[in-house]
């Protein structure tokens, strides 16, 4: 009677433990984190070794080979930072955006940590930003980026504290990468 009760108590943890890997593991926080480990990118790491309370990891991807095109939990990811921005919480969120098939053609990462209010109680985040673009190599490349501070949250996050020469750049890097293609592009 034992033998079959253990046997029993064994098929269900096995049964268990594959839901979980089929149905809840992939695109999970957990996973997104195991896939992130081996990258070396400032933000990845920033947030990886941060004793700061963490709200997750916000994931989606454009290219159609990636093992998942978005994290399950993002808009509670979102939801958890923007609810620690107004109370003013010490928190951090990692956005990754991967971009391979878009018109943007670029991958960023952004760390935002809240870190506290200033002398008017507005509440200071911090972003660190990159940005690499996939029309050449990665490796060598260097990313555009920036460390920031701000009072204000965007409503695309990883877009807040961005500096004004951040865009010049952009724009600077998107007329290049056209003229040497060929294609005329006029900006007003």
């Amino acid at each position: 009677m034992s033998k079959k009760l253990a046997g029993i108590i064994f098929v269900i943890v096995l049964l268990a433990i594959l839901g979980y890997v089929k149905l809840i593991y992939p695109s999970s926080q957990m996973q997104i984190k195991q896939a992130l480990k081996d990258m070396s990118s400032a933000p990845i790491e920033q947030y990886l070794n941060s004793t700061d309370k963490k709200c997750g990891i916000w994931y989606e991807s454009q290219n159609p080979s990636a093992k998942f095109k978005a994290g399950k939990d993002n808009s509670e990811v979102t939801v958890c930072f923007t609810d620690a921005f107004t109370k003013c919480l010490n928190r951090s969120i990692l956005i990754v955006k991967d971009n391979f098939s878009a018109s943007e053609n670029n991958i960023t990462y952004s760390v935002l940590r809240v870190i506290k209010a200033n002398d008017q109680n507005d509440c200071i985040i911090q972003n660190n930003y990159e940005e690499y673009t996939f029309s050449k190599p990665l490796e060598g490349q260097v990313p555009l980026n920036f460390v920031n501070t701000c009072t204000v949250l965007n409503d695309k996050p990883e877009k807040s504290c961005e500096p004004a020469y951040v865009n010049d750049i952009r724009t600077q890097t998107l007329n290049n990468e056209t003229q040497a293609s060929g294609i005329k592009i006029e900006t007003k």
